[in-house]
């Protein structure tokens, strides 16, 4: 549309000319605004950021090429420098998180970015931290040594909250392997999955994953007085939840997988699902309970320690167990308590099809000691 006494002339419009006064009357109910001082820019943020991006274009983690060899706490050195230099805030790292996207062709690059805003978060001065993943290939490491609380908005490589040592980690997406791998304390919650071998090695702090787990959630948790770990997916897990543990809770409350407390020697695992075969294989210690039903050779070769099955159990349960206790409330296939040779007790709590050669030990049905030897 062409406004009123306009007129179109080549390839312009040609806007008639109107007397200065009328222009100038048009705005005379506006007062003049007063003058302000120009804030000069701040570019210390600037500055900082491209300090960081400088230093991590030439970072070393590990062994190089040039054969030299760089720590975590060669790193953390480097970052604490870098602190007490520029000063860098919490919305630096952020800002930084952001420009690593810049330098995904790198060598390495998962592990020295995870690496790098690890130390800048342990030796940043503030408490809260935010980092951007979702425009980057996995950075592993991120929390390693951890004392602060980190918020990852995006998924997490391997080894996230590696050696944590306190504060929280929220991974707002899926987290890769090795996940609060010898963590002693604080939390980490994943919204999202978890790859294996989740909580390995822990001996303190809480790891809830809100979604599915892996293989060998909770090995070897460890025993270190007063402090243990606690587990928790809300998911499904994978085979050989709680292998070797010694100590600390872990509960799943959905399916797992094979051989749940293979080699337990304490704690306890709580499988609110079904479970596979060899559930409390060879365990010396500690307590399963699983809410459903499990398949066969529940506590195979069994030392010691006690299972609970709220549903039915497979075939040869008990097979070749020494000591402890298995109670199935539900039924049992052929060859219960094949091959007890040292002791224990299993209950059923409905039918058990067949009776295995037992040895030494003792069987109950619904309450009545059936097998005594």
């Amino acid at each position: 549309m062409i406004m009123a006494g306009a007129s179109v002339k080549g390839h312009g419009i040609v806007v008639p000319k109107t007397p200065v006064l009328a222009v100038a009357n048009r705005f005379q109910r506006y007062k003049p605004e007063e003058e302000k001082a120009v804030r000069k820019v701040d570019v210390k943020e600037d500055e900082v950021l491209n300090r960081l991006k400088d230093t991590f274009r030439t970072l070393k983690y590990g062994k190089e090429p040039d054969g030299t060899y760089t720590t975590f706490e060669d790193n953390r050195k480097l970052a604490a420098g870098l602190a007490a230099q520029l000063g860098y805030t919490a919305a630096d790292v952020e800002r930084f998180s952001v420009a690593l996207v810049e330098f995904q062709d790198m060598r390495d690059f998962s592990r020295k970015a995870g690496m790098f805003l690890s130390v800048l978060i342990n030796e940043g001065k503030d408490s809260d931290y935010t980092v951007q993943t979702a425009h980057l290939e996995k950075p592993n490491d991120v929390g390693s040594e951890n004392t602060k609380n980190i918020t990852v908005n995006g998924n997490a490589g391997d080894y996230t909250g590696h050696n944590m040592k306190g504060g929280t980690i929220t991974v707002n997406g899926n987290a890769g392997n090795y996940l609060g791998y010898e963590m002693g304390n604080g939390s980490i919650t994943v919204n999202g999955n978890a790859g294996d071998e989740i909580g390995r090695v822990m001996s303190g702090g809480t790891i809830t994953v809100n979604g599915d787990a892996g293989d060998h959630v909770g090995c070897d948790i460890q025993d270190r007085y007063p402090t243990t770990g606690t587990i928790v997916v809300k998911g499904n897990a994978g085979n050989q939840v709680g292998e070797k543990m010694g100590a600390g809770s872990i509960t799943v409350e959905g399916n797992a997988g094979d051989h749940v407390g293979r080699e337990m020697r304490g704690g306890t695992i709580t499988v609110m699902g079904n479970a596979g075969t060899g559930v409390g294989a060879s365990m010396s210690g500690g307590s399963i309970t699983v809410g459903g039903n499990v398949r066969d050779a529940l506590g195979l070769q069994m030392l010691a320690g006690s299972i609970t099955v709220k549903g039915d159990a497979g075939e040869v349960c008990g097979q070749e167990m020494m000591r402890g206790s298995i109670i199935v409330e539900g039924n049992i296939g052929d060859g219960c308590g094949s091959g007890m040779w040292m002791g224990g007790e299993i209950h059923v709590g409905s039918e058990v099809r067949s009776i295995g050669g037992v040895i030494c030990g003792k069987i109950f049905h619904k309450g009545k000691l059936i097998v005594d030897k």
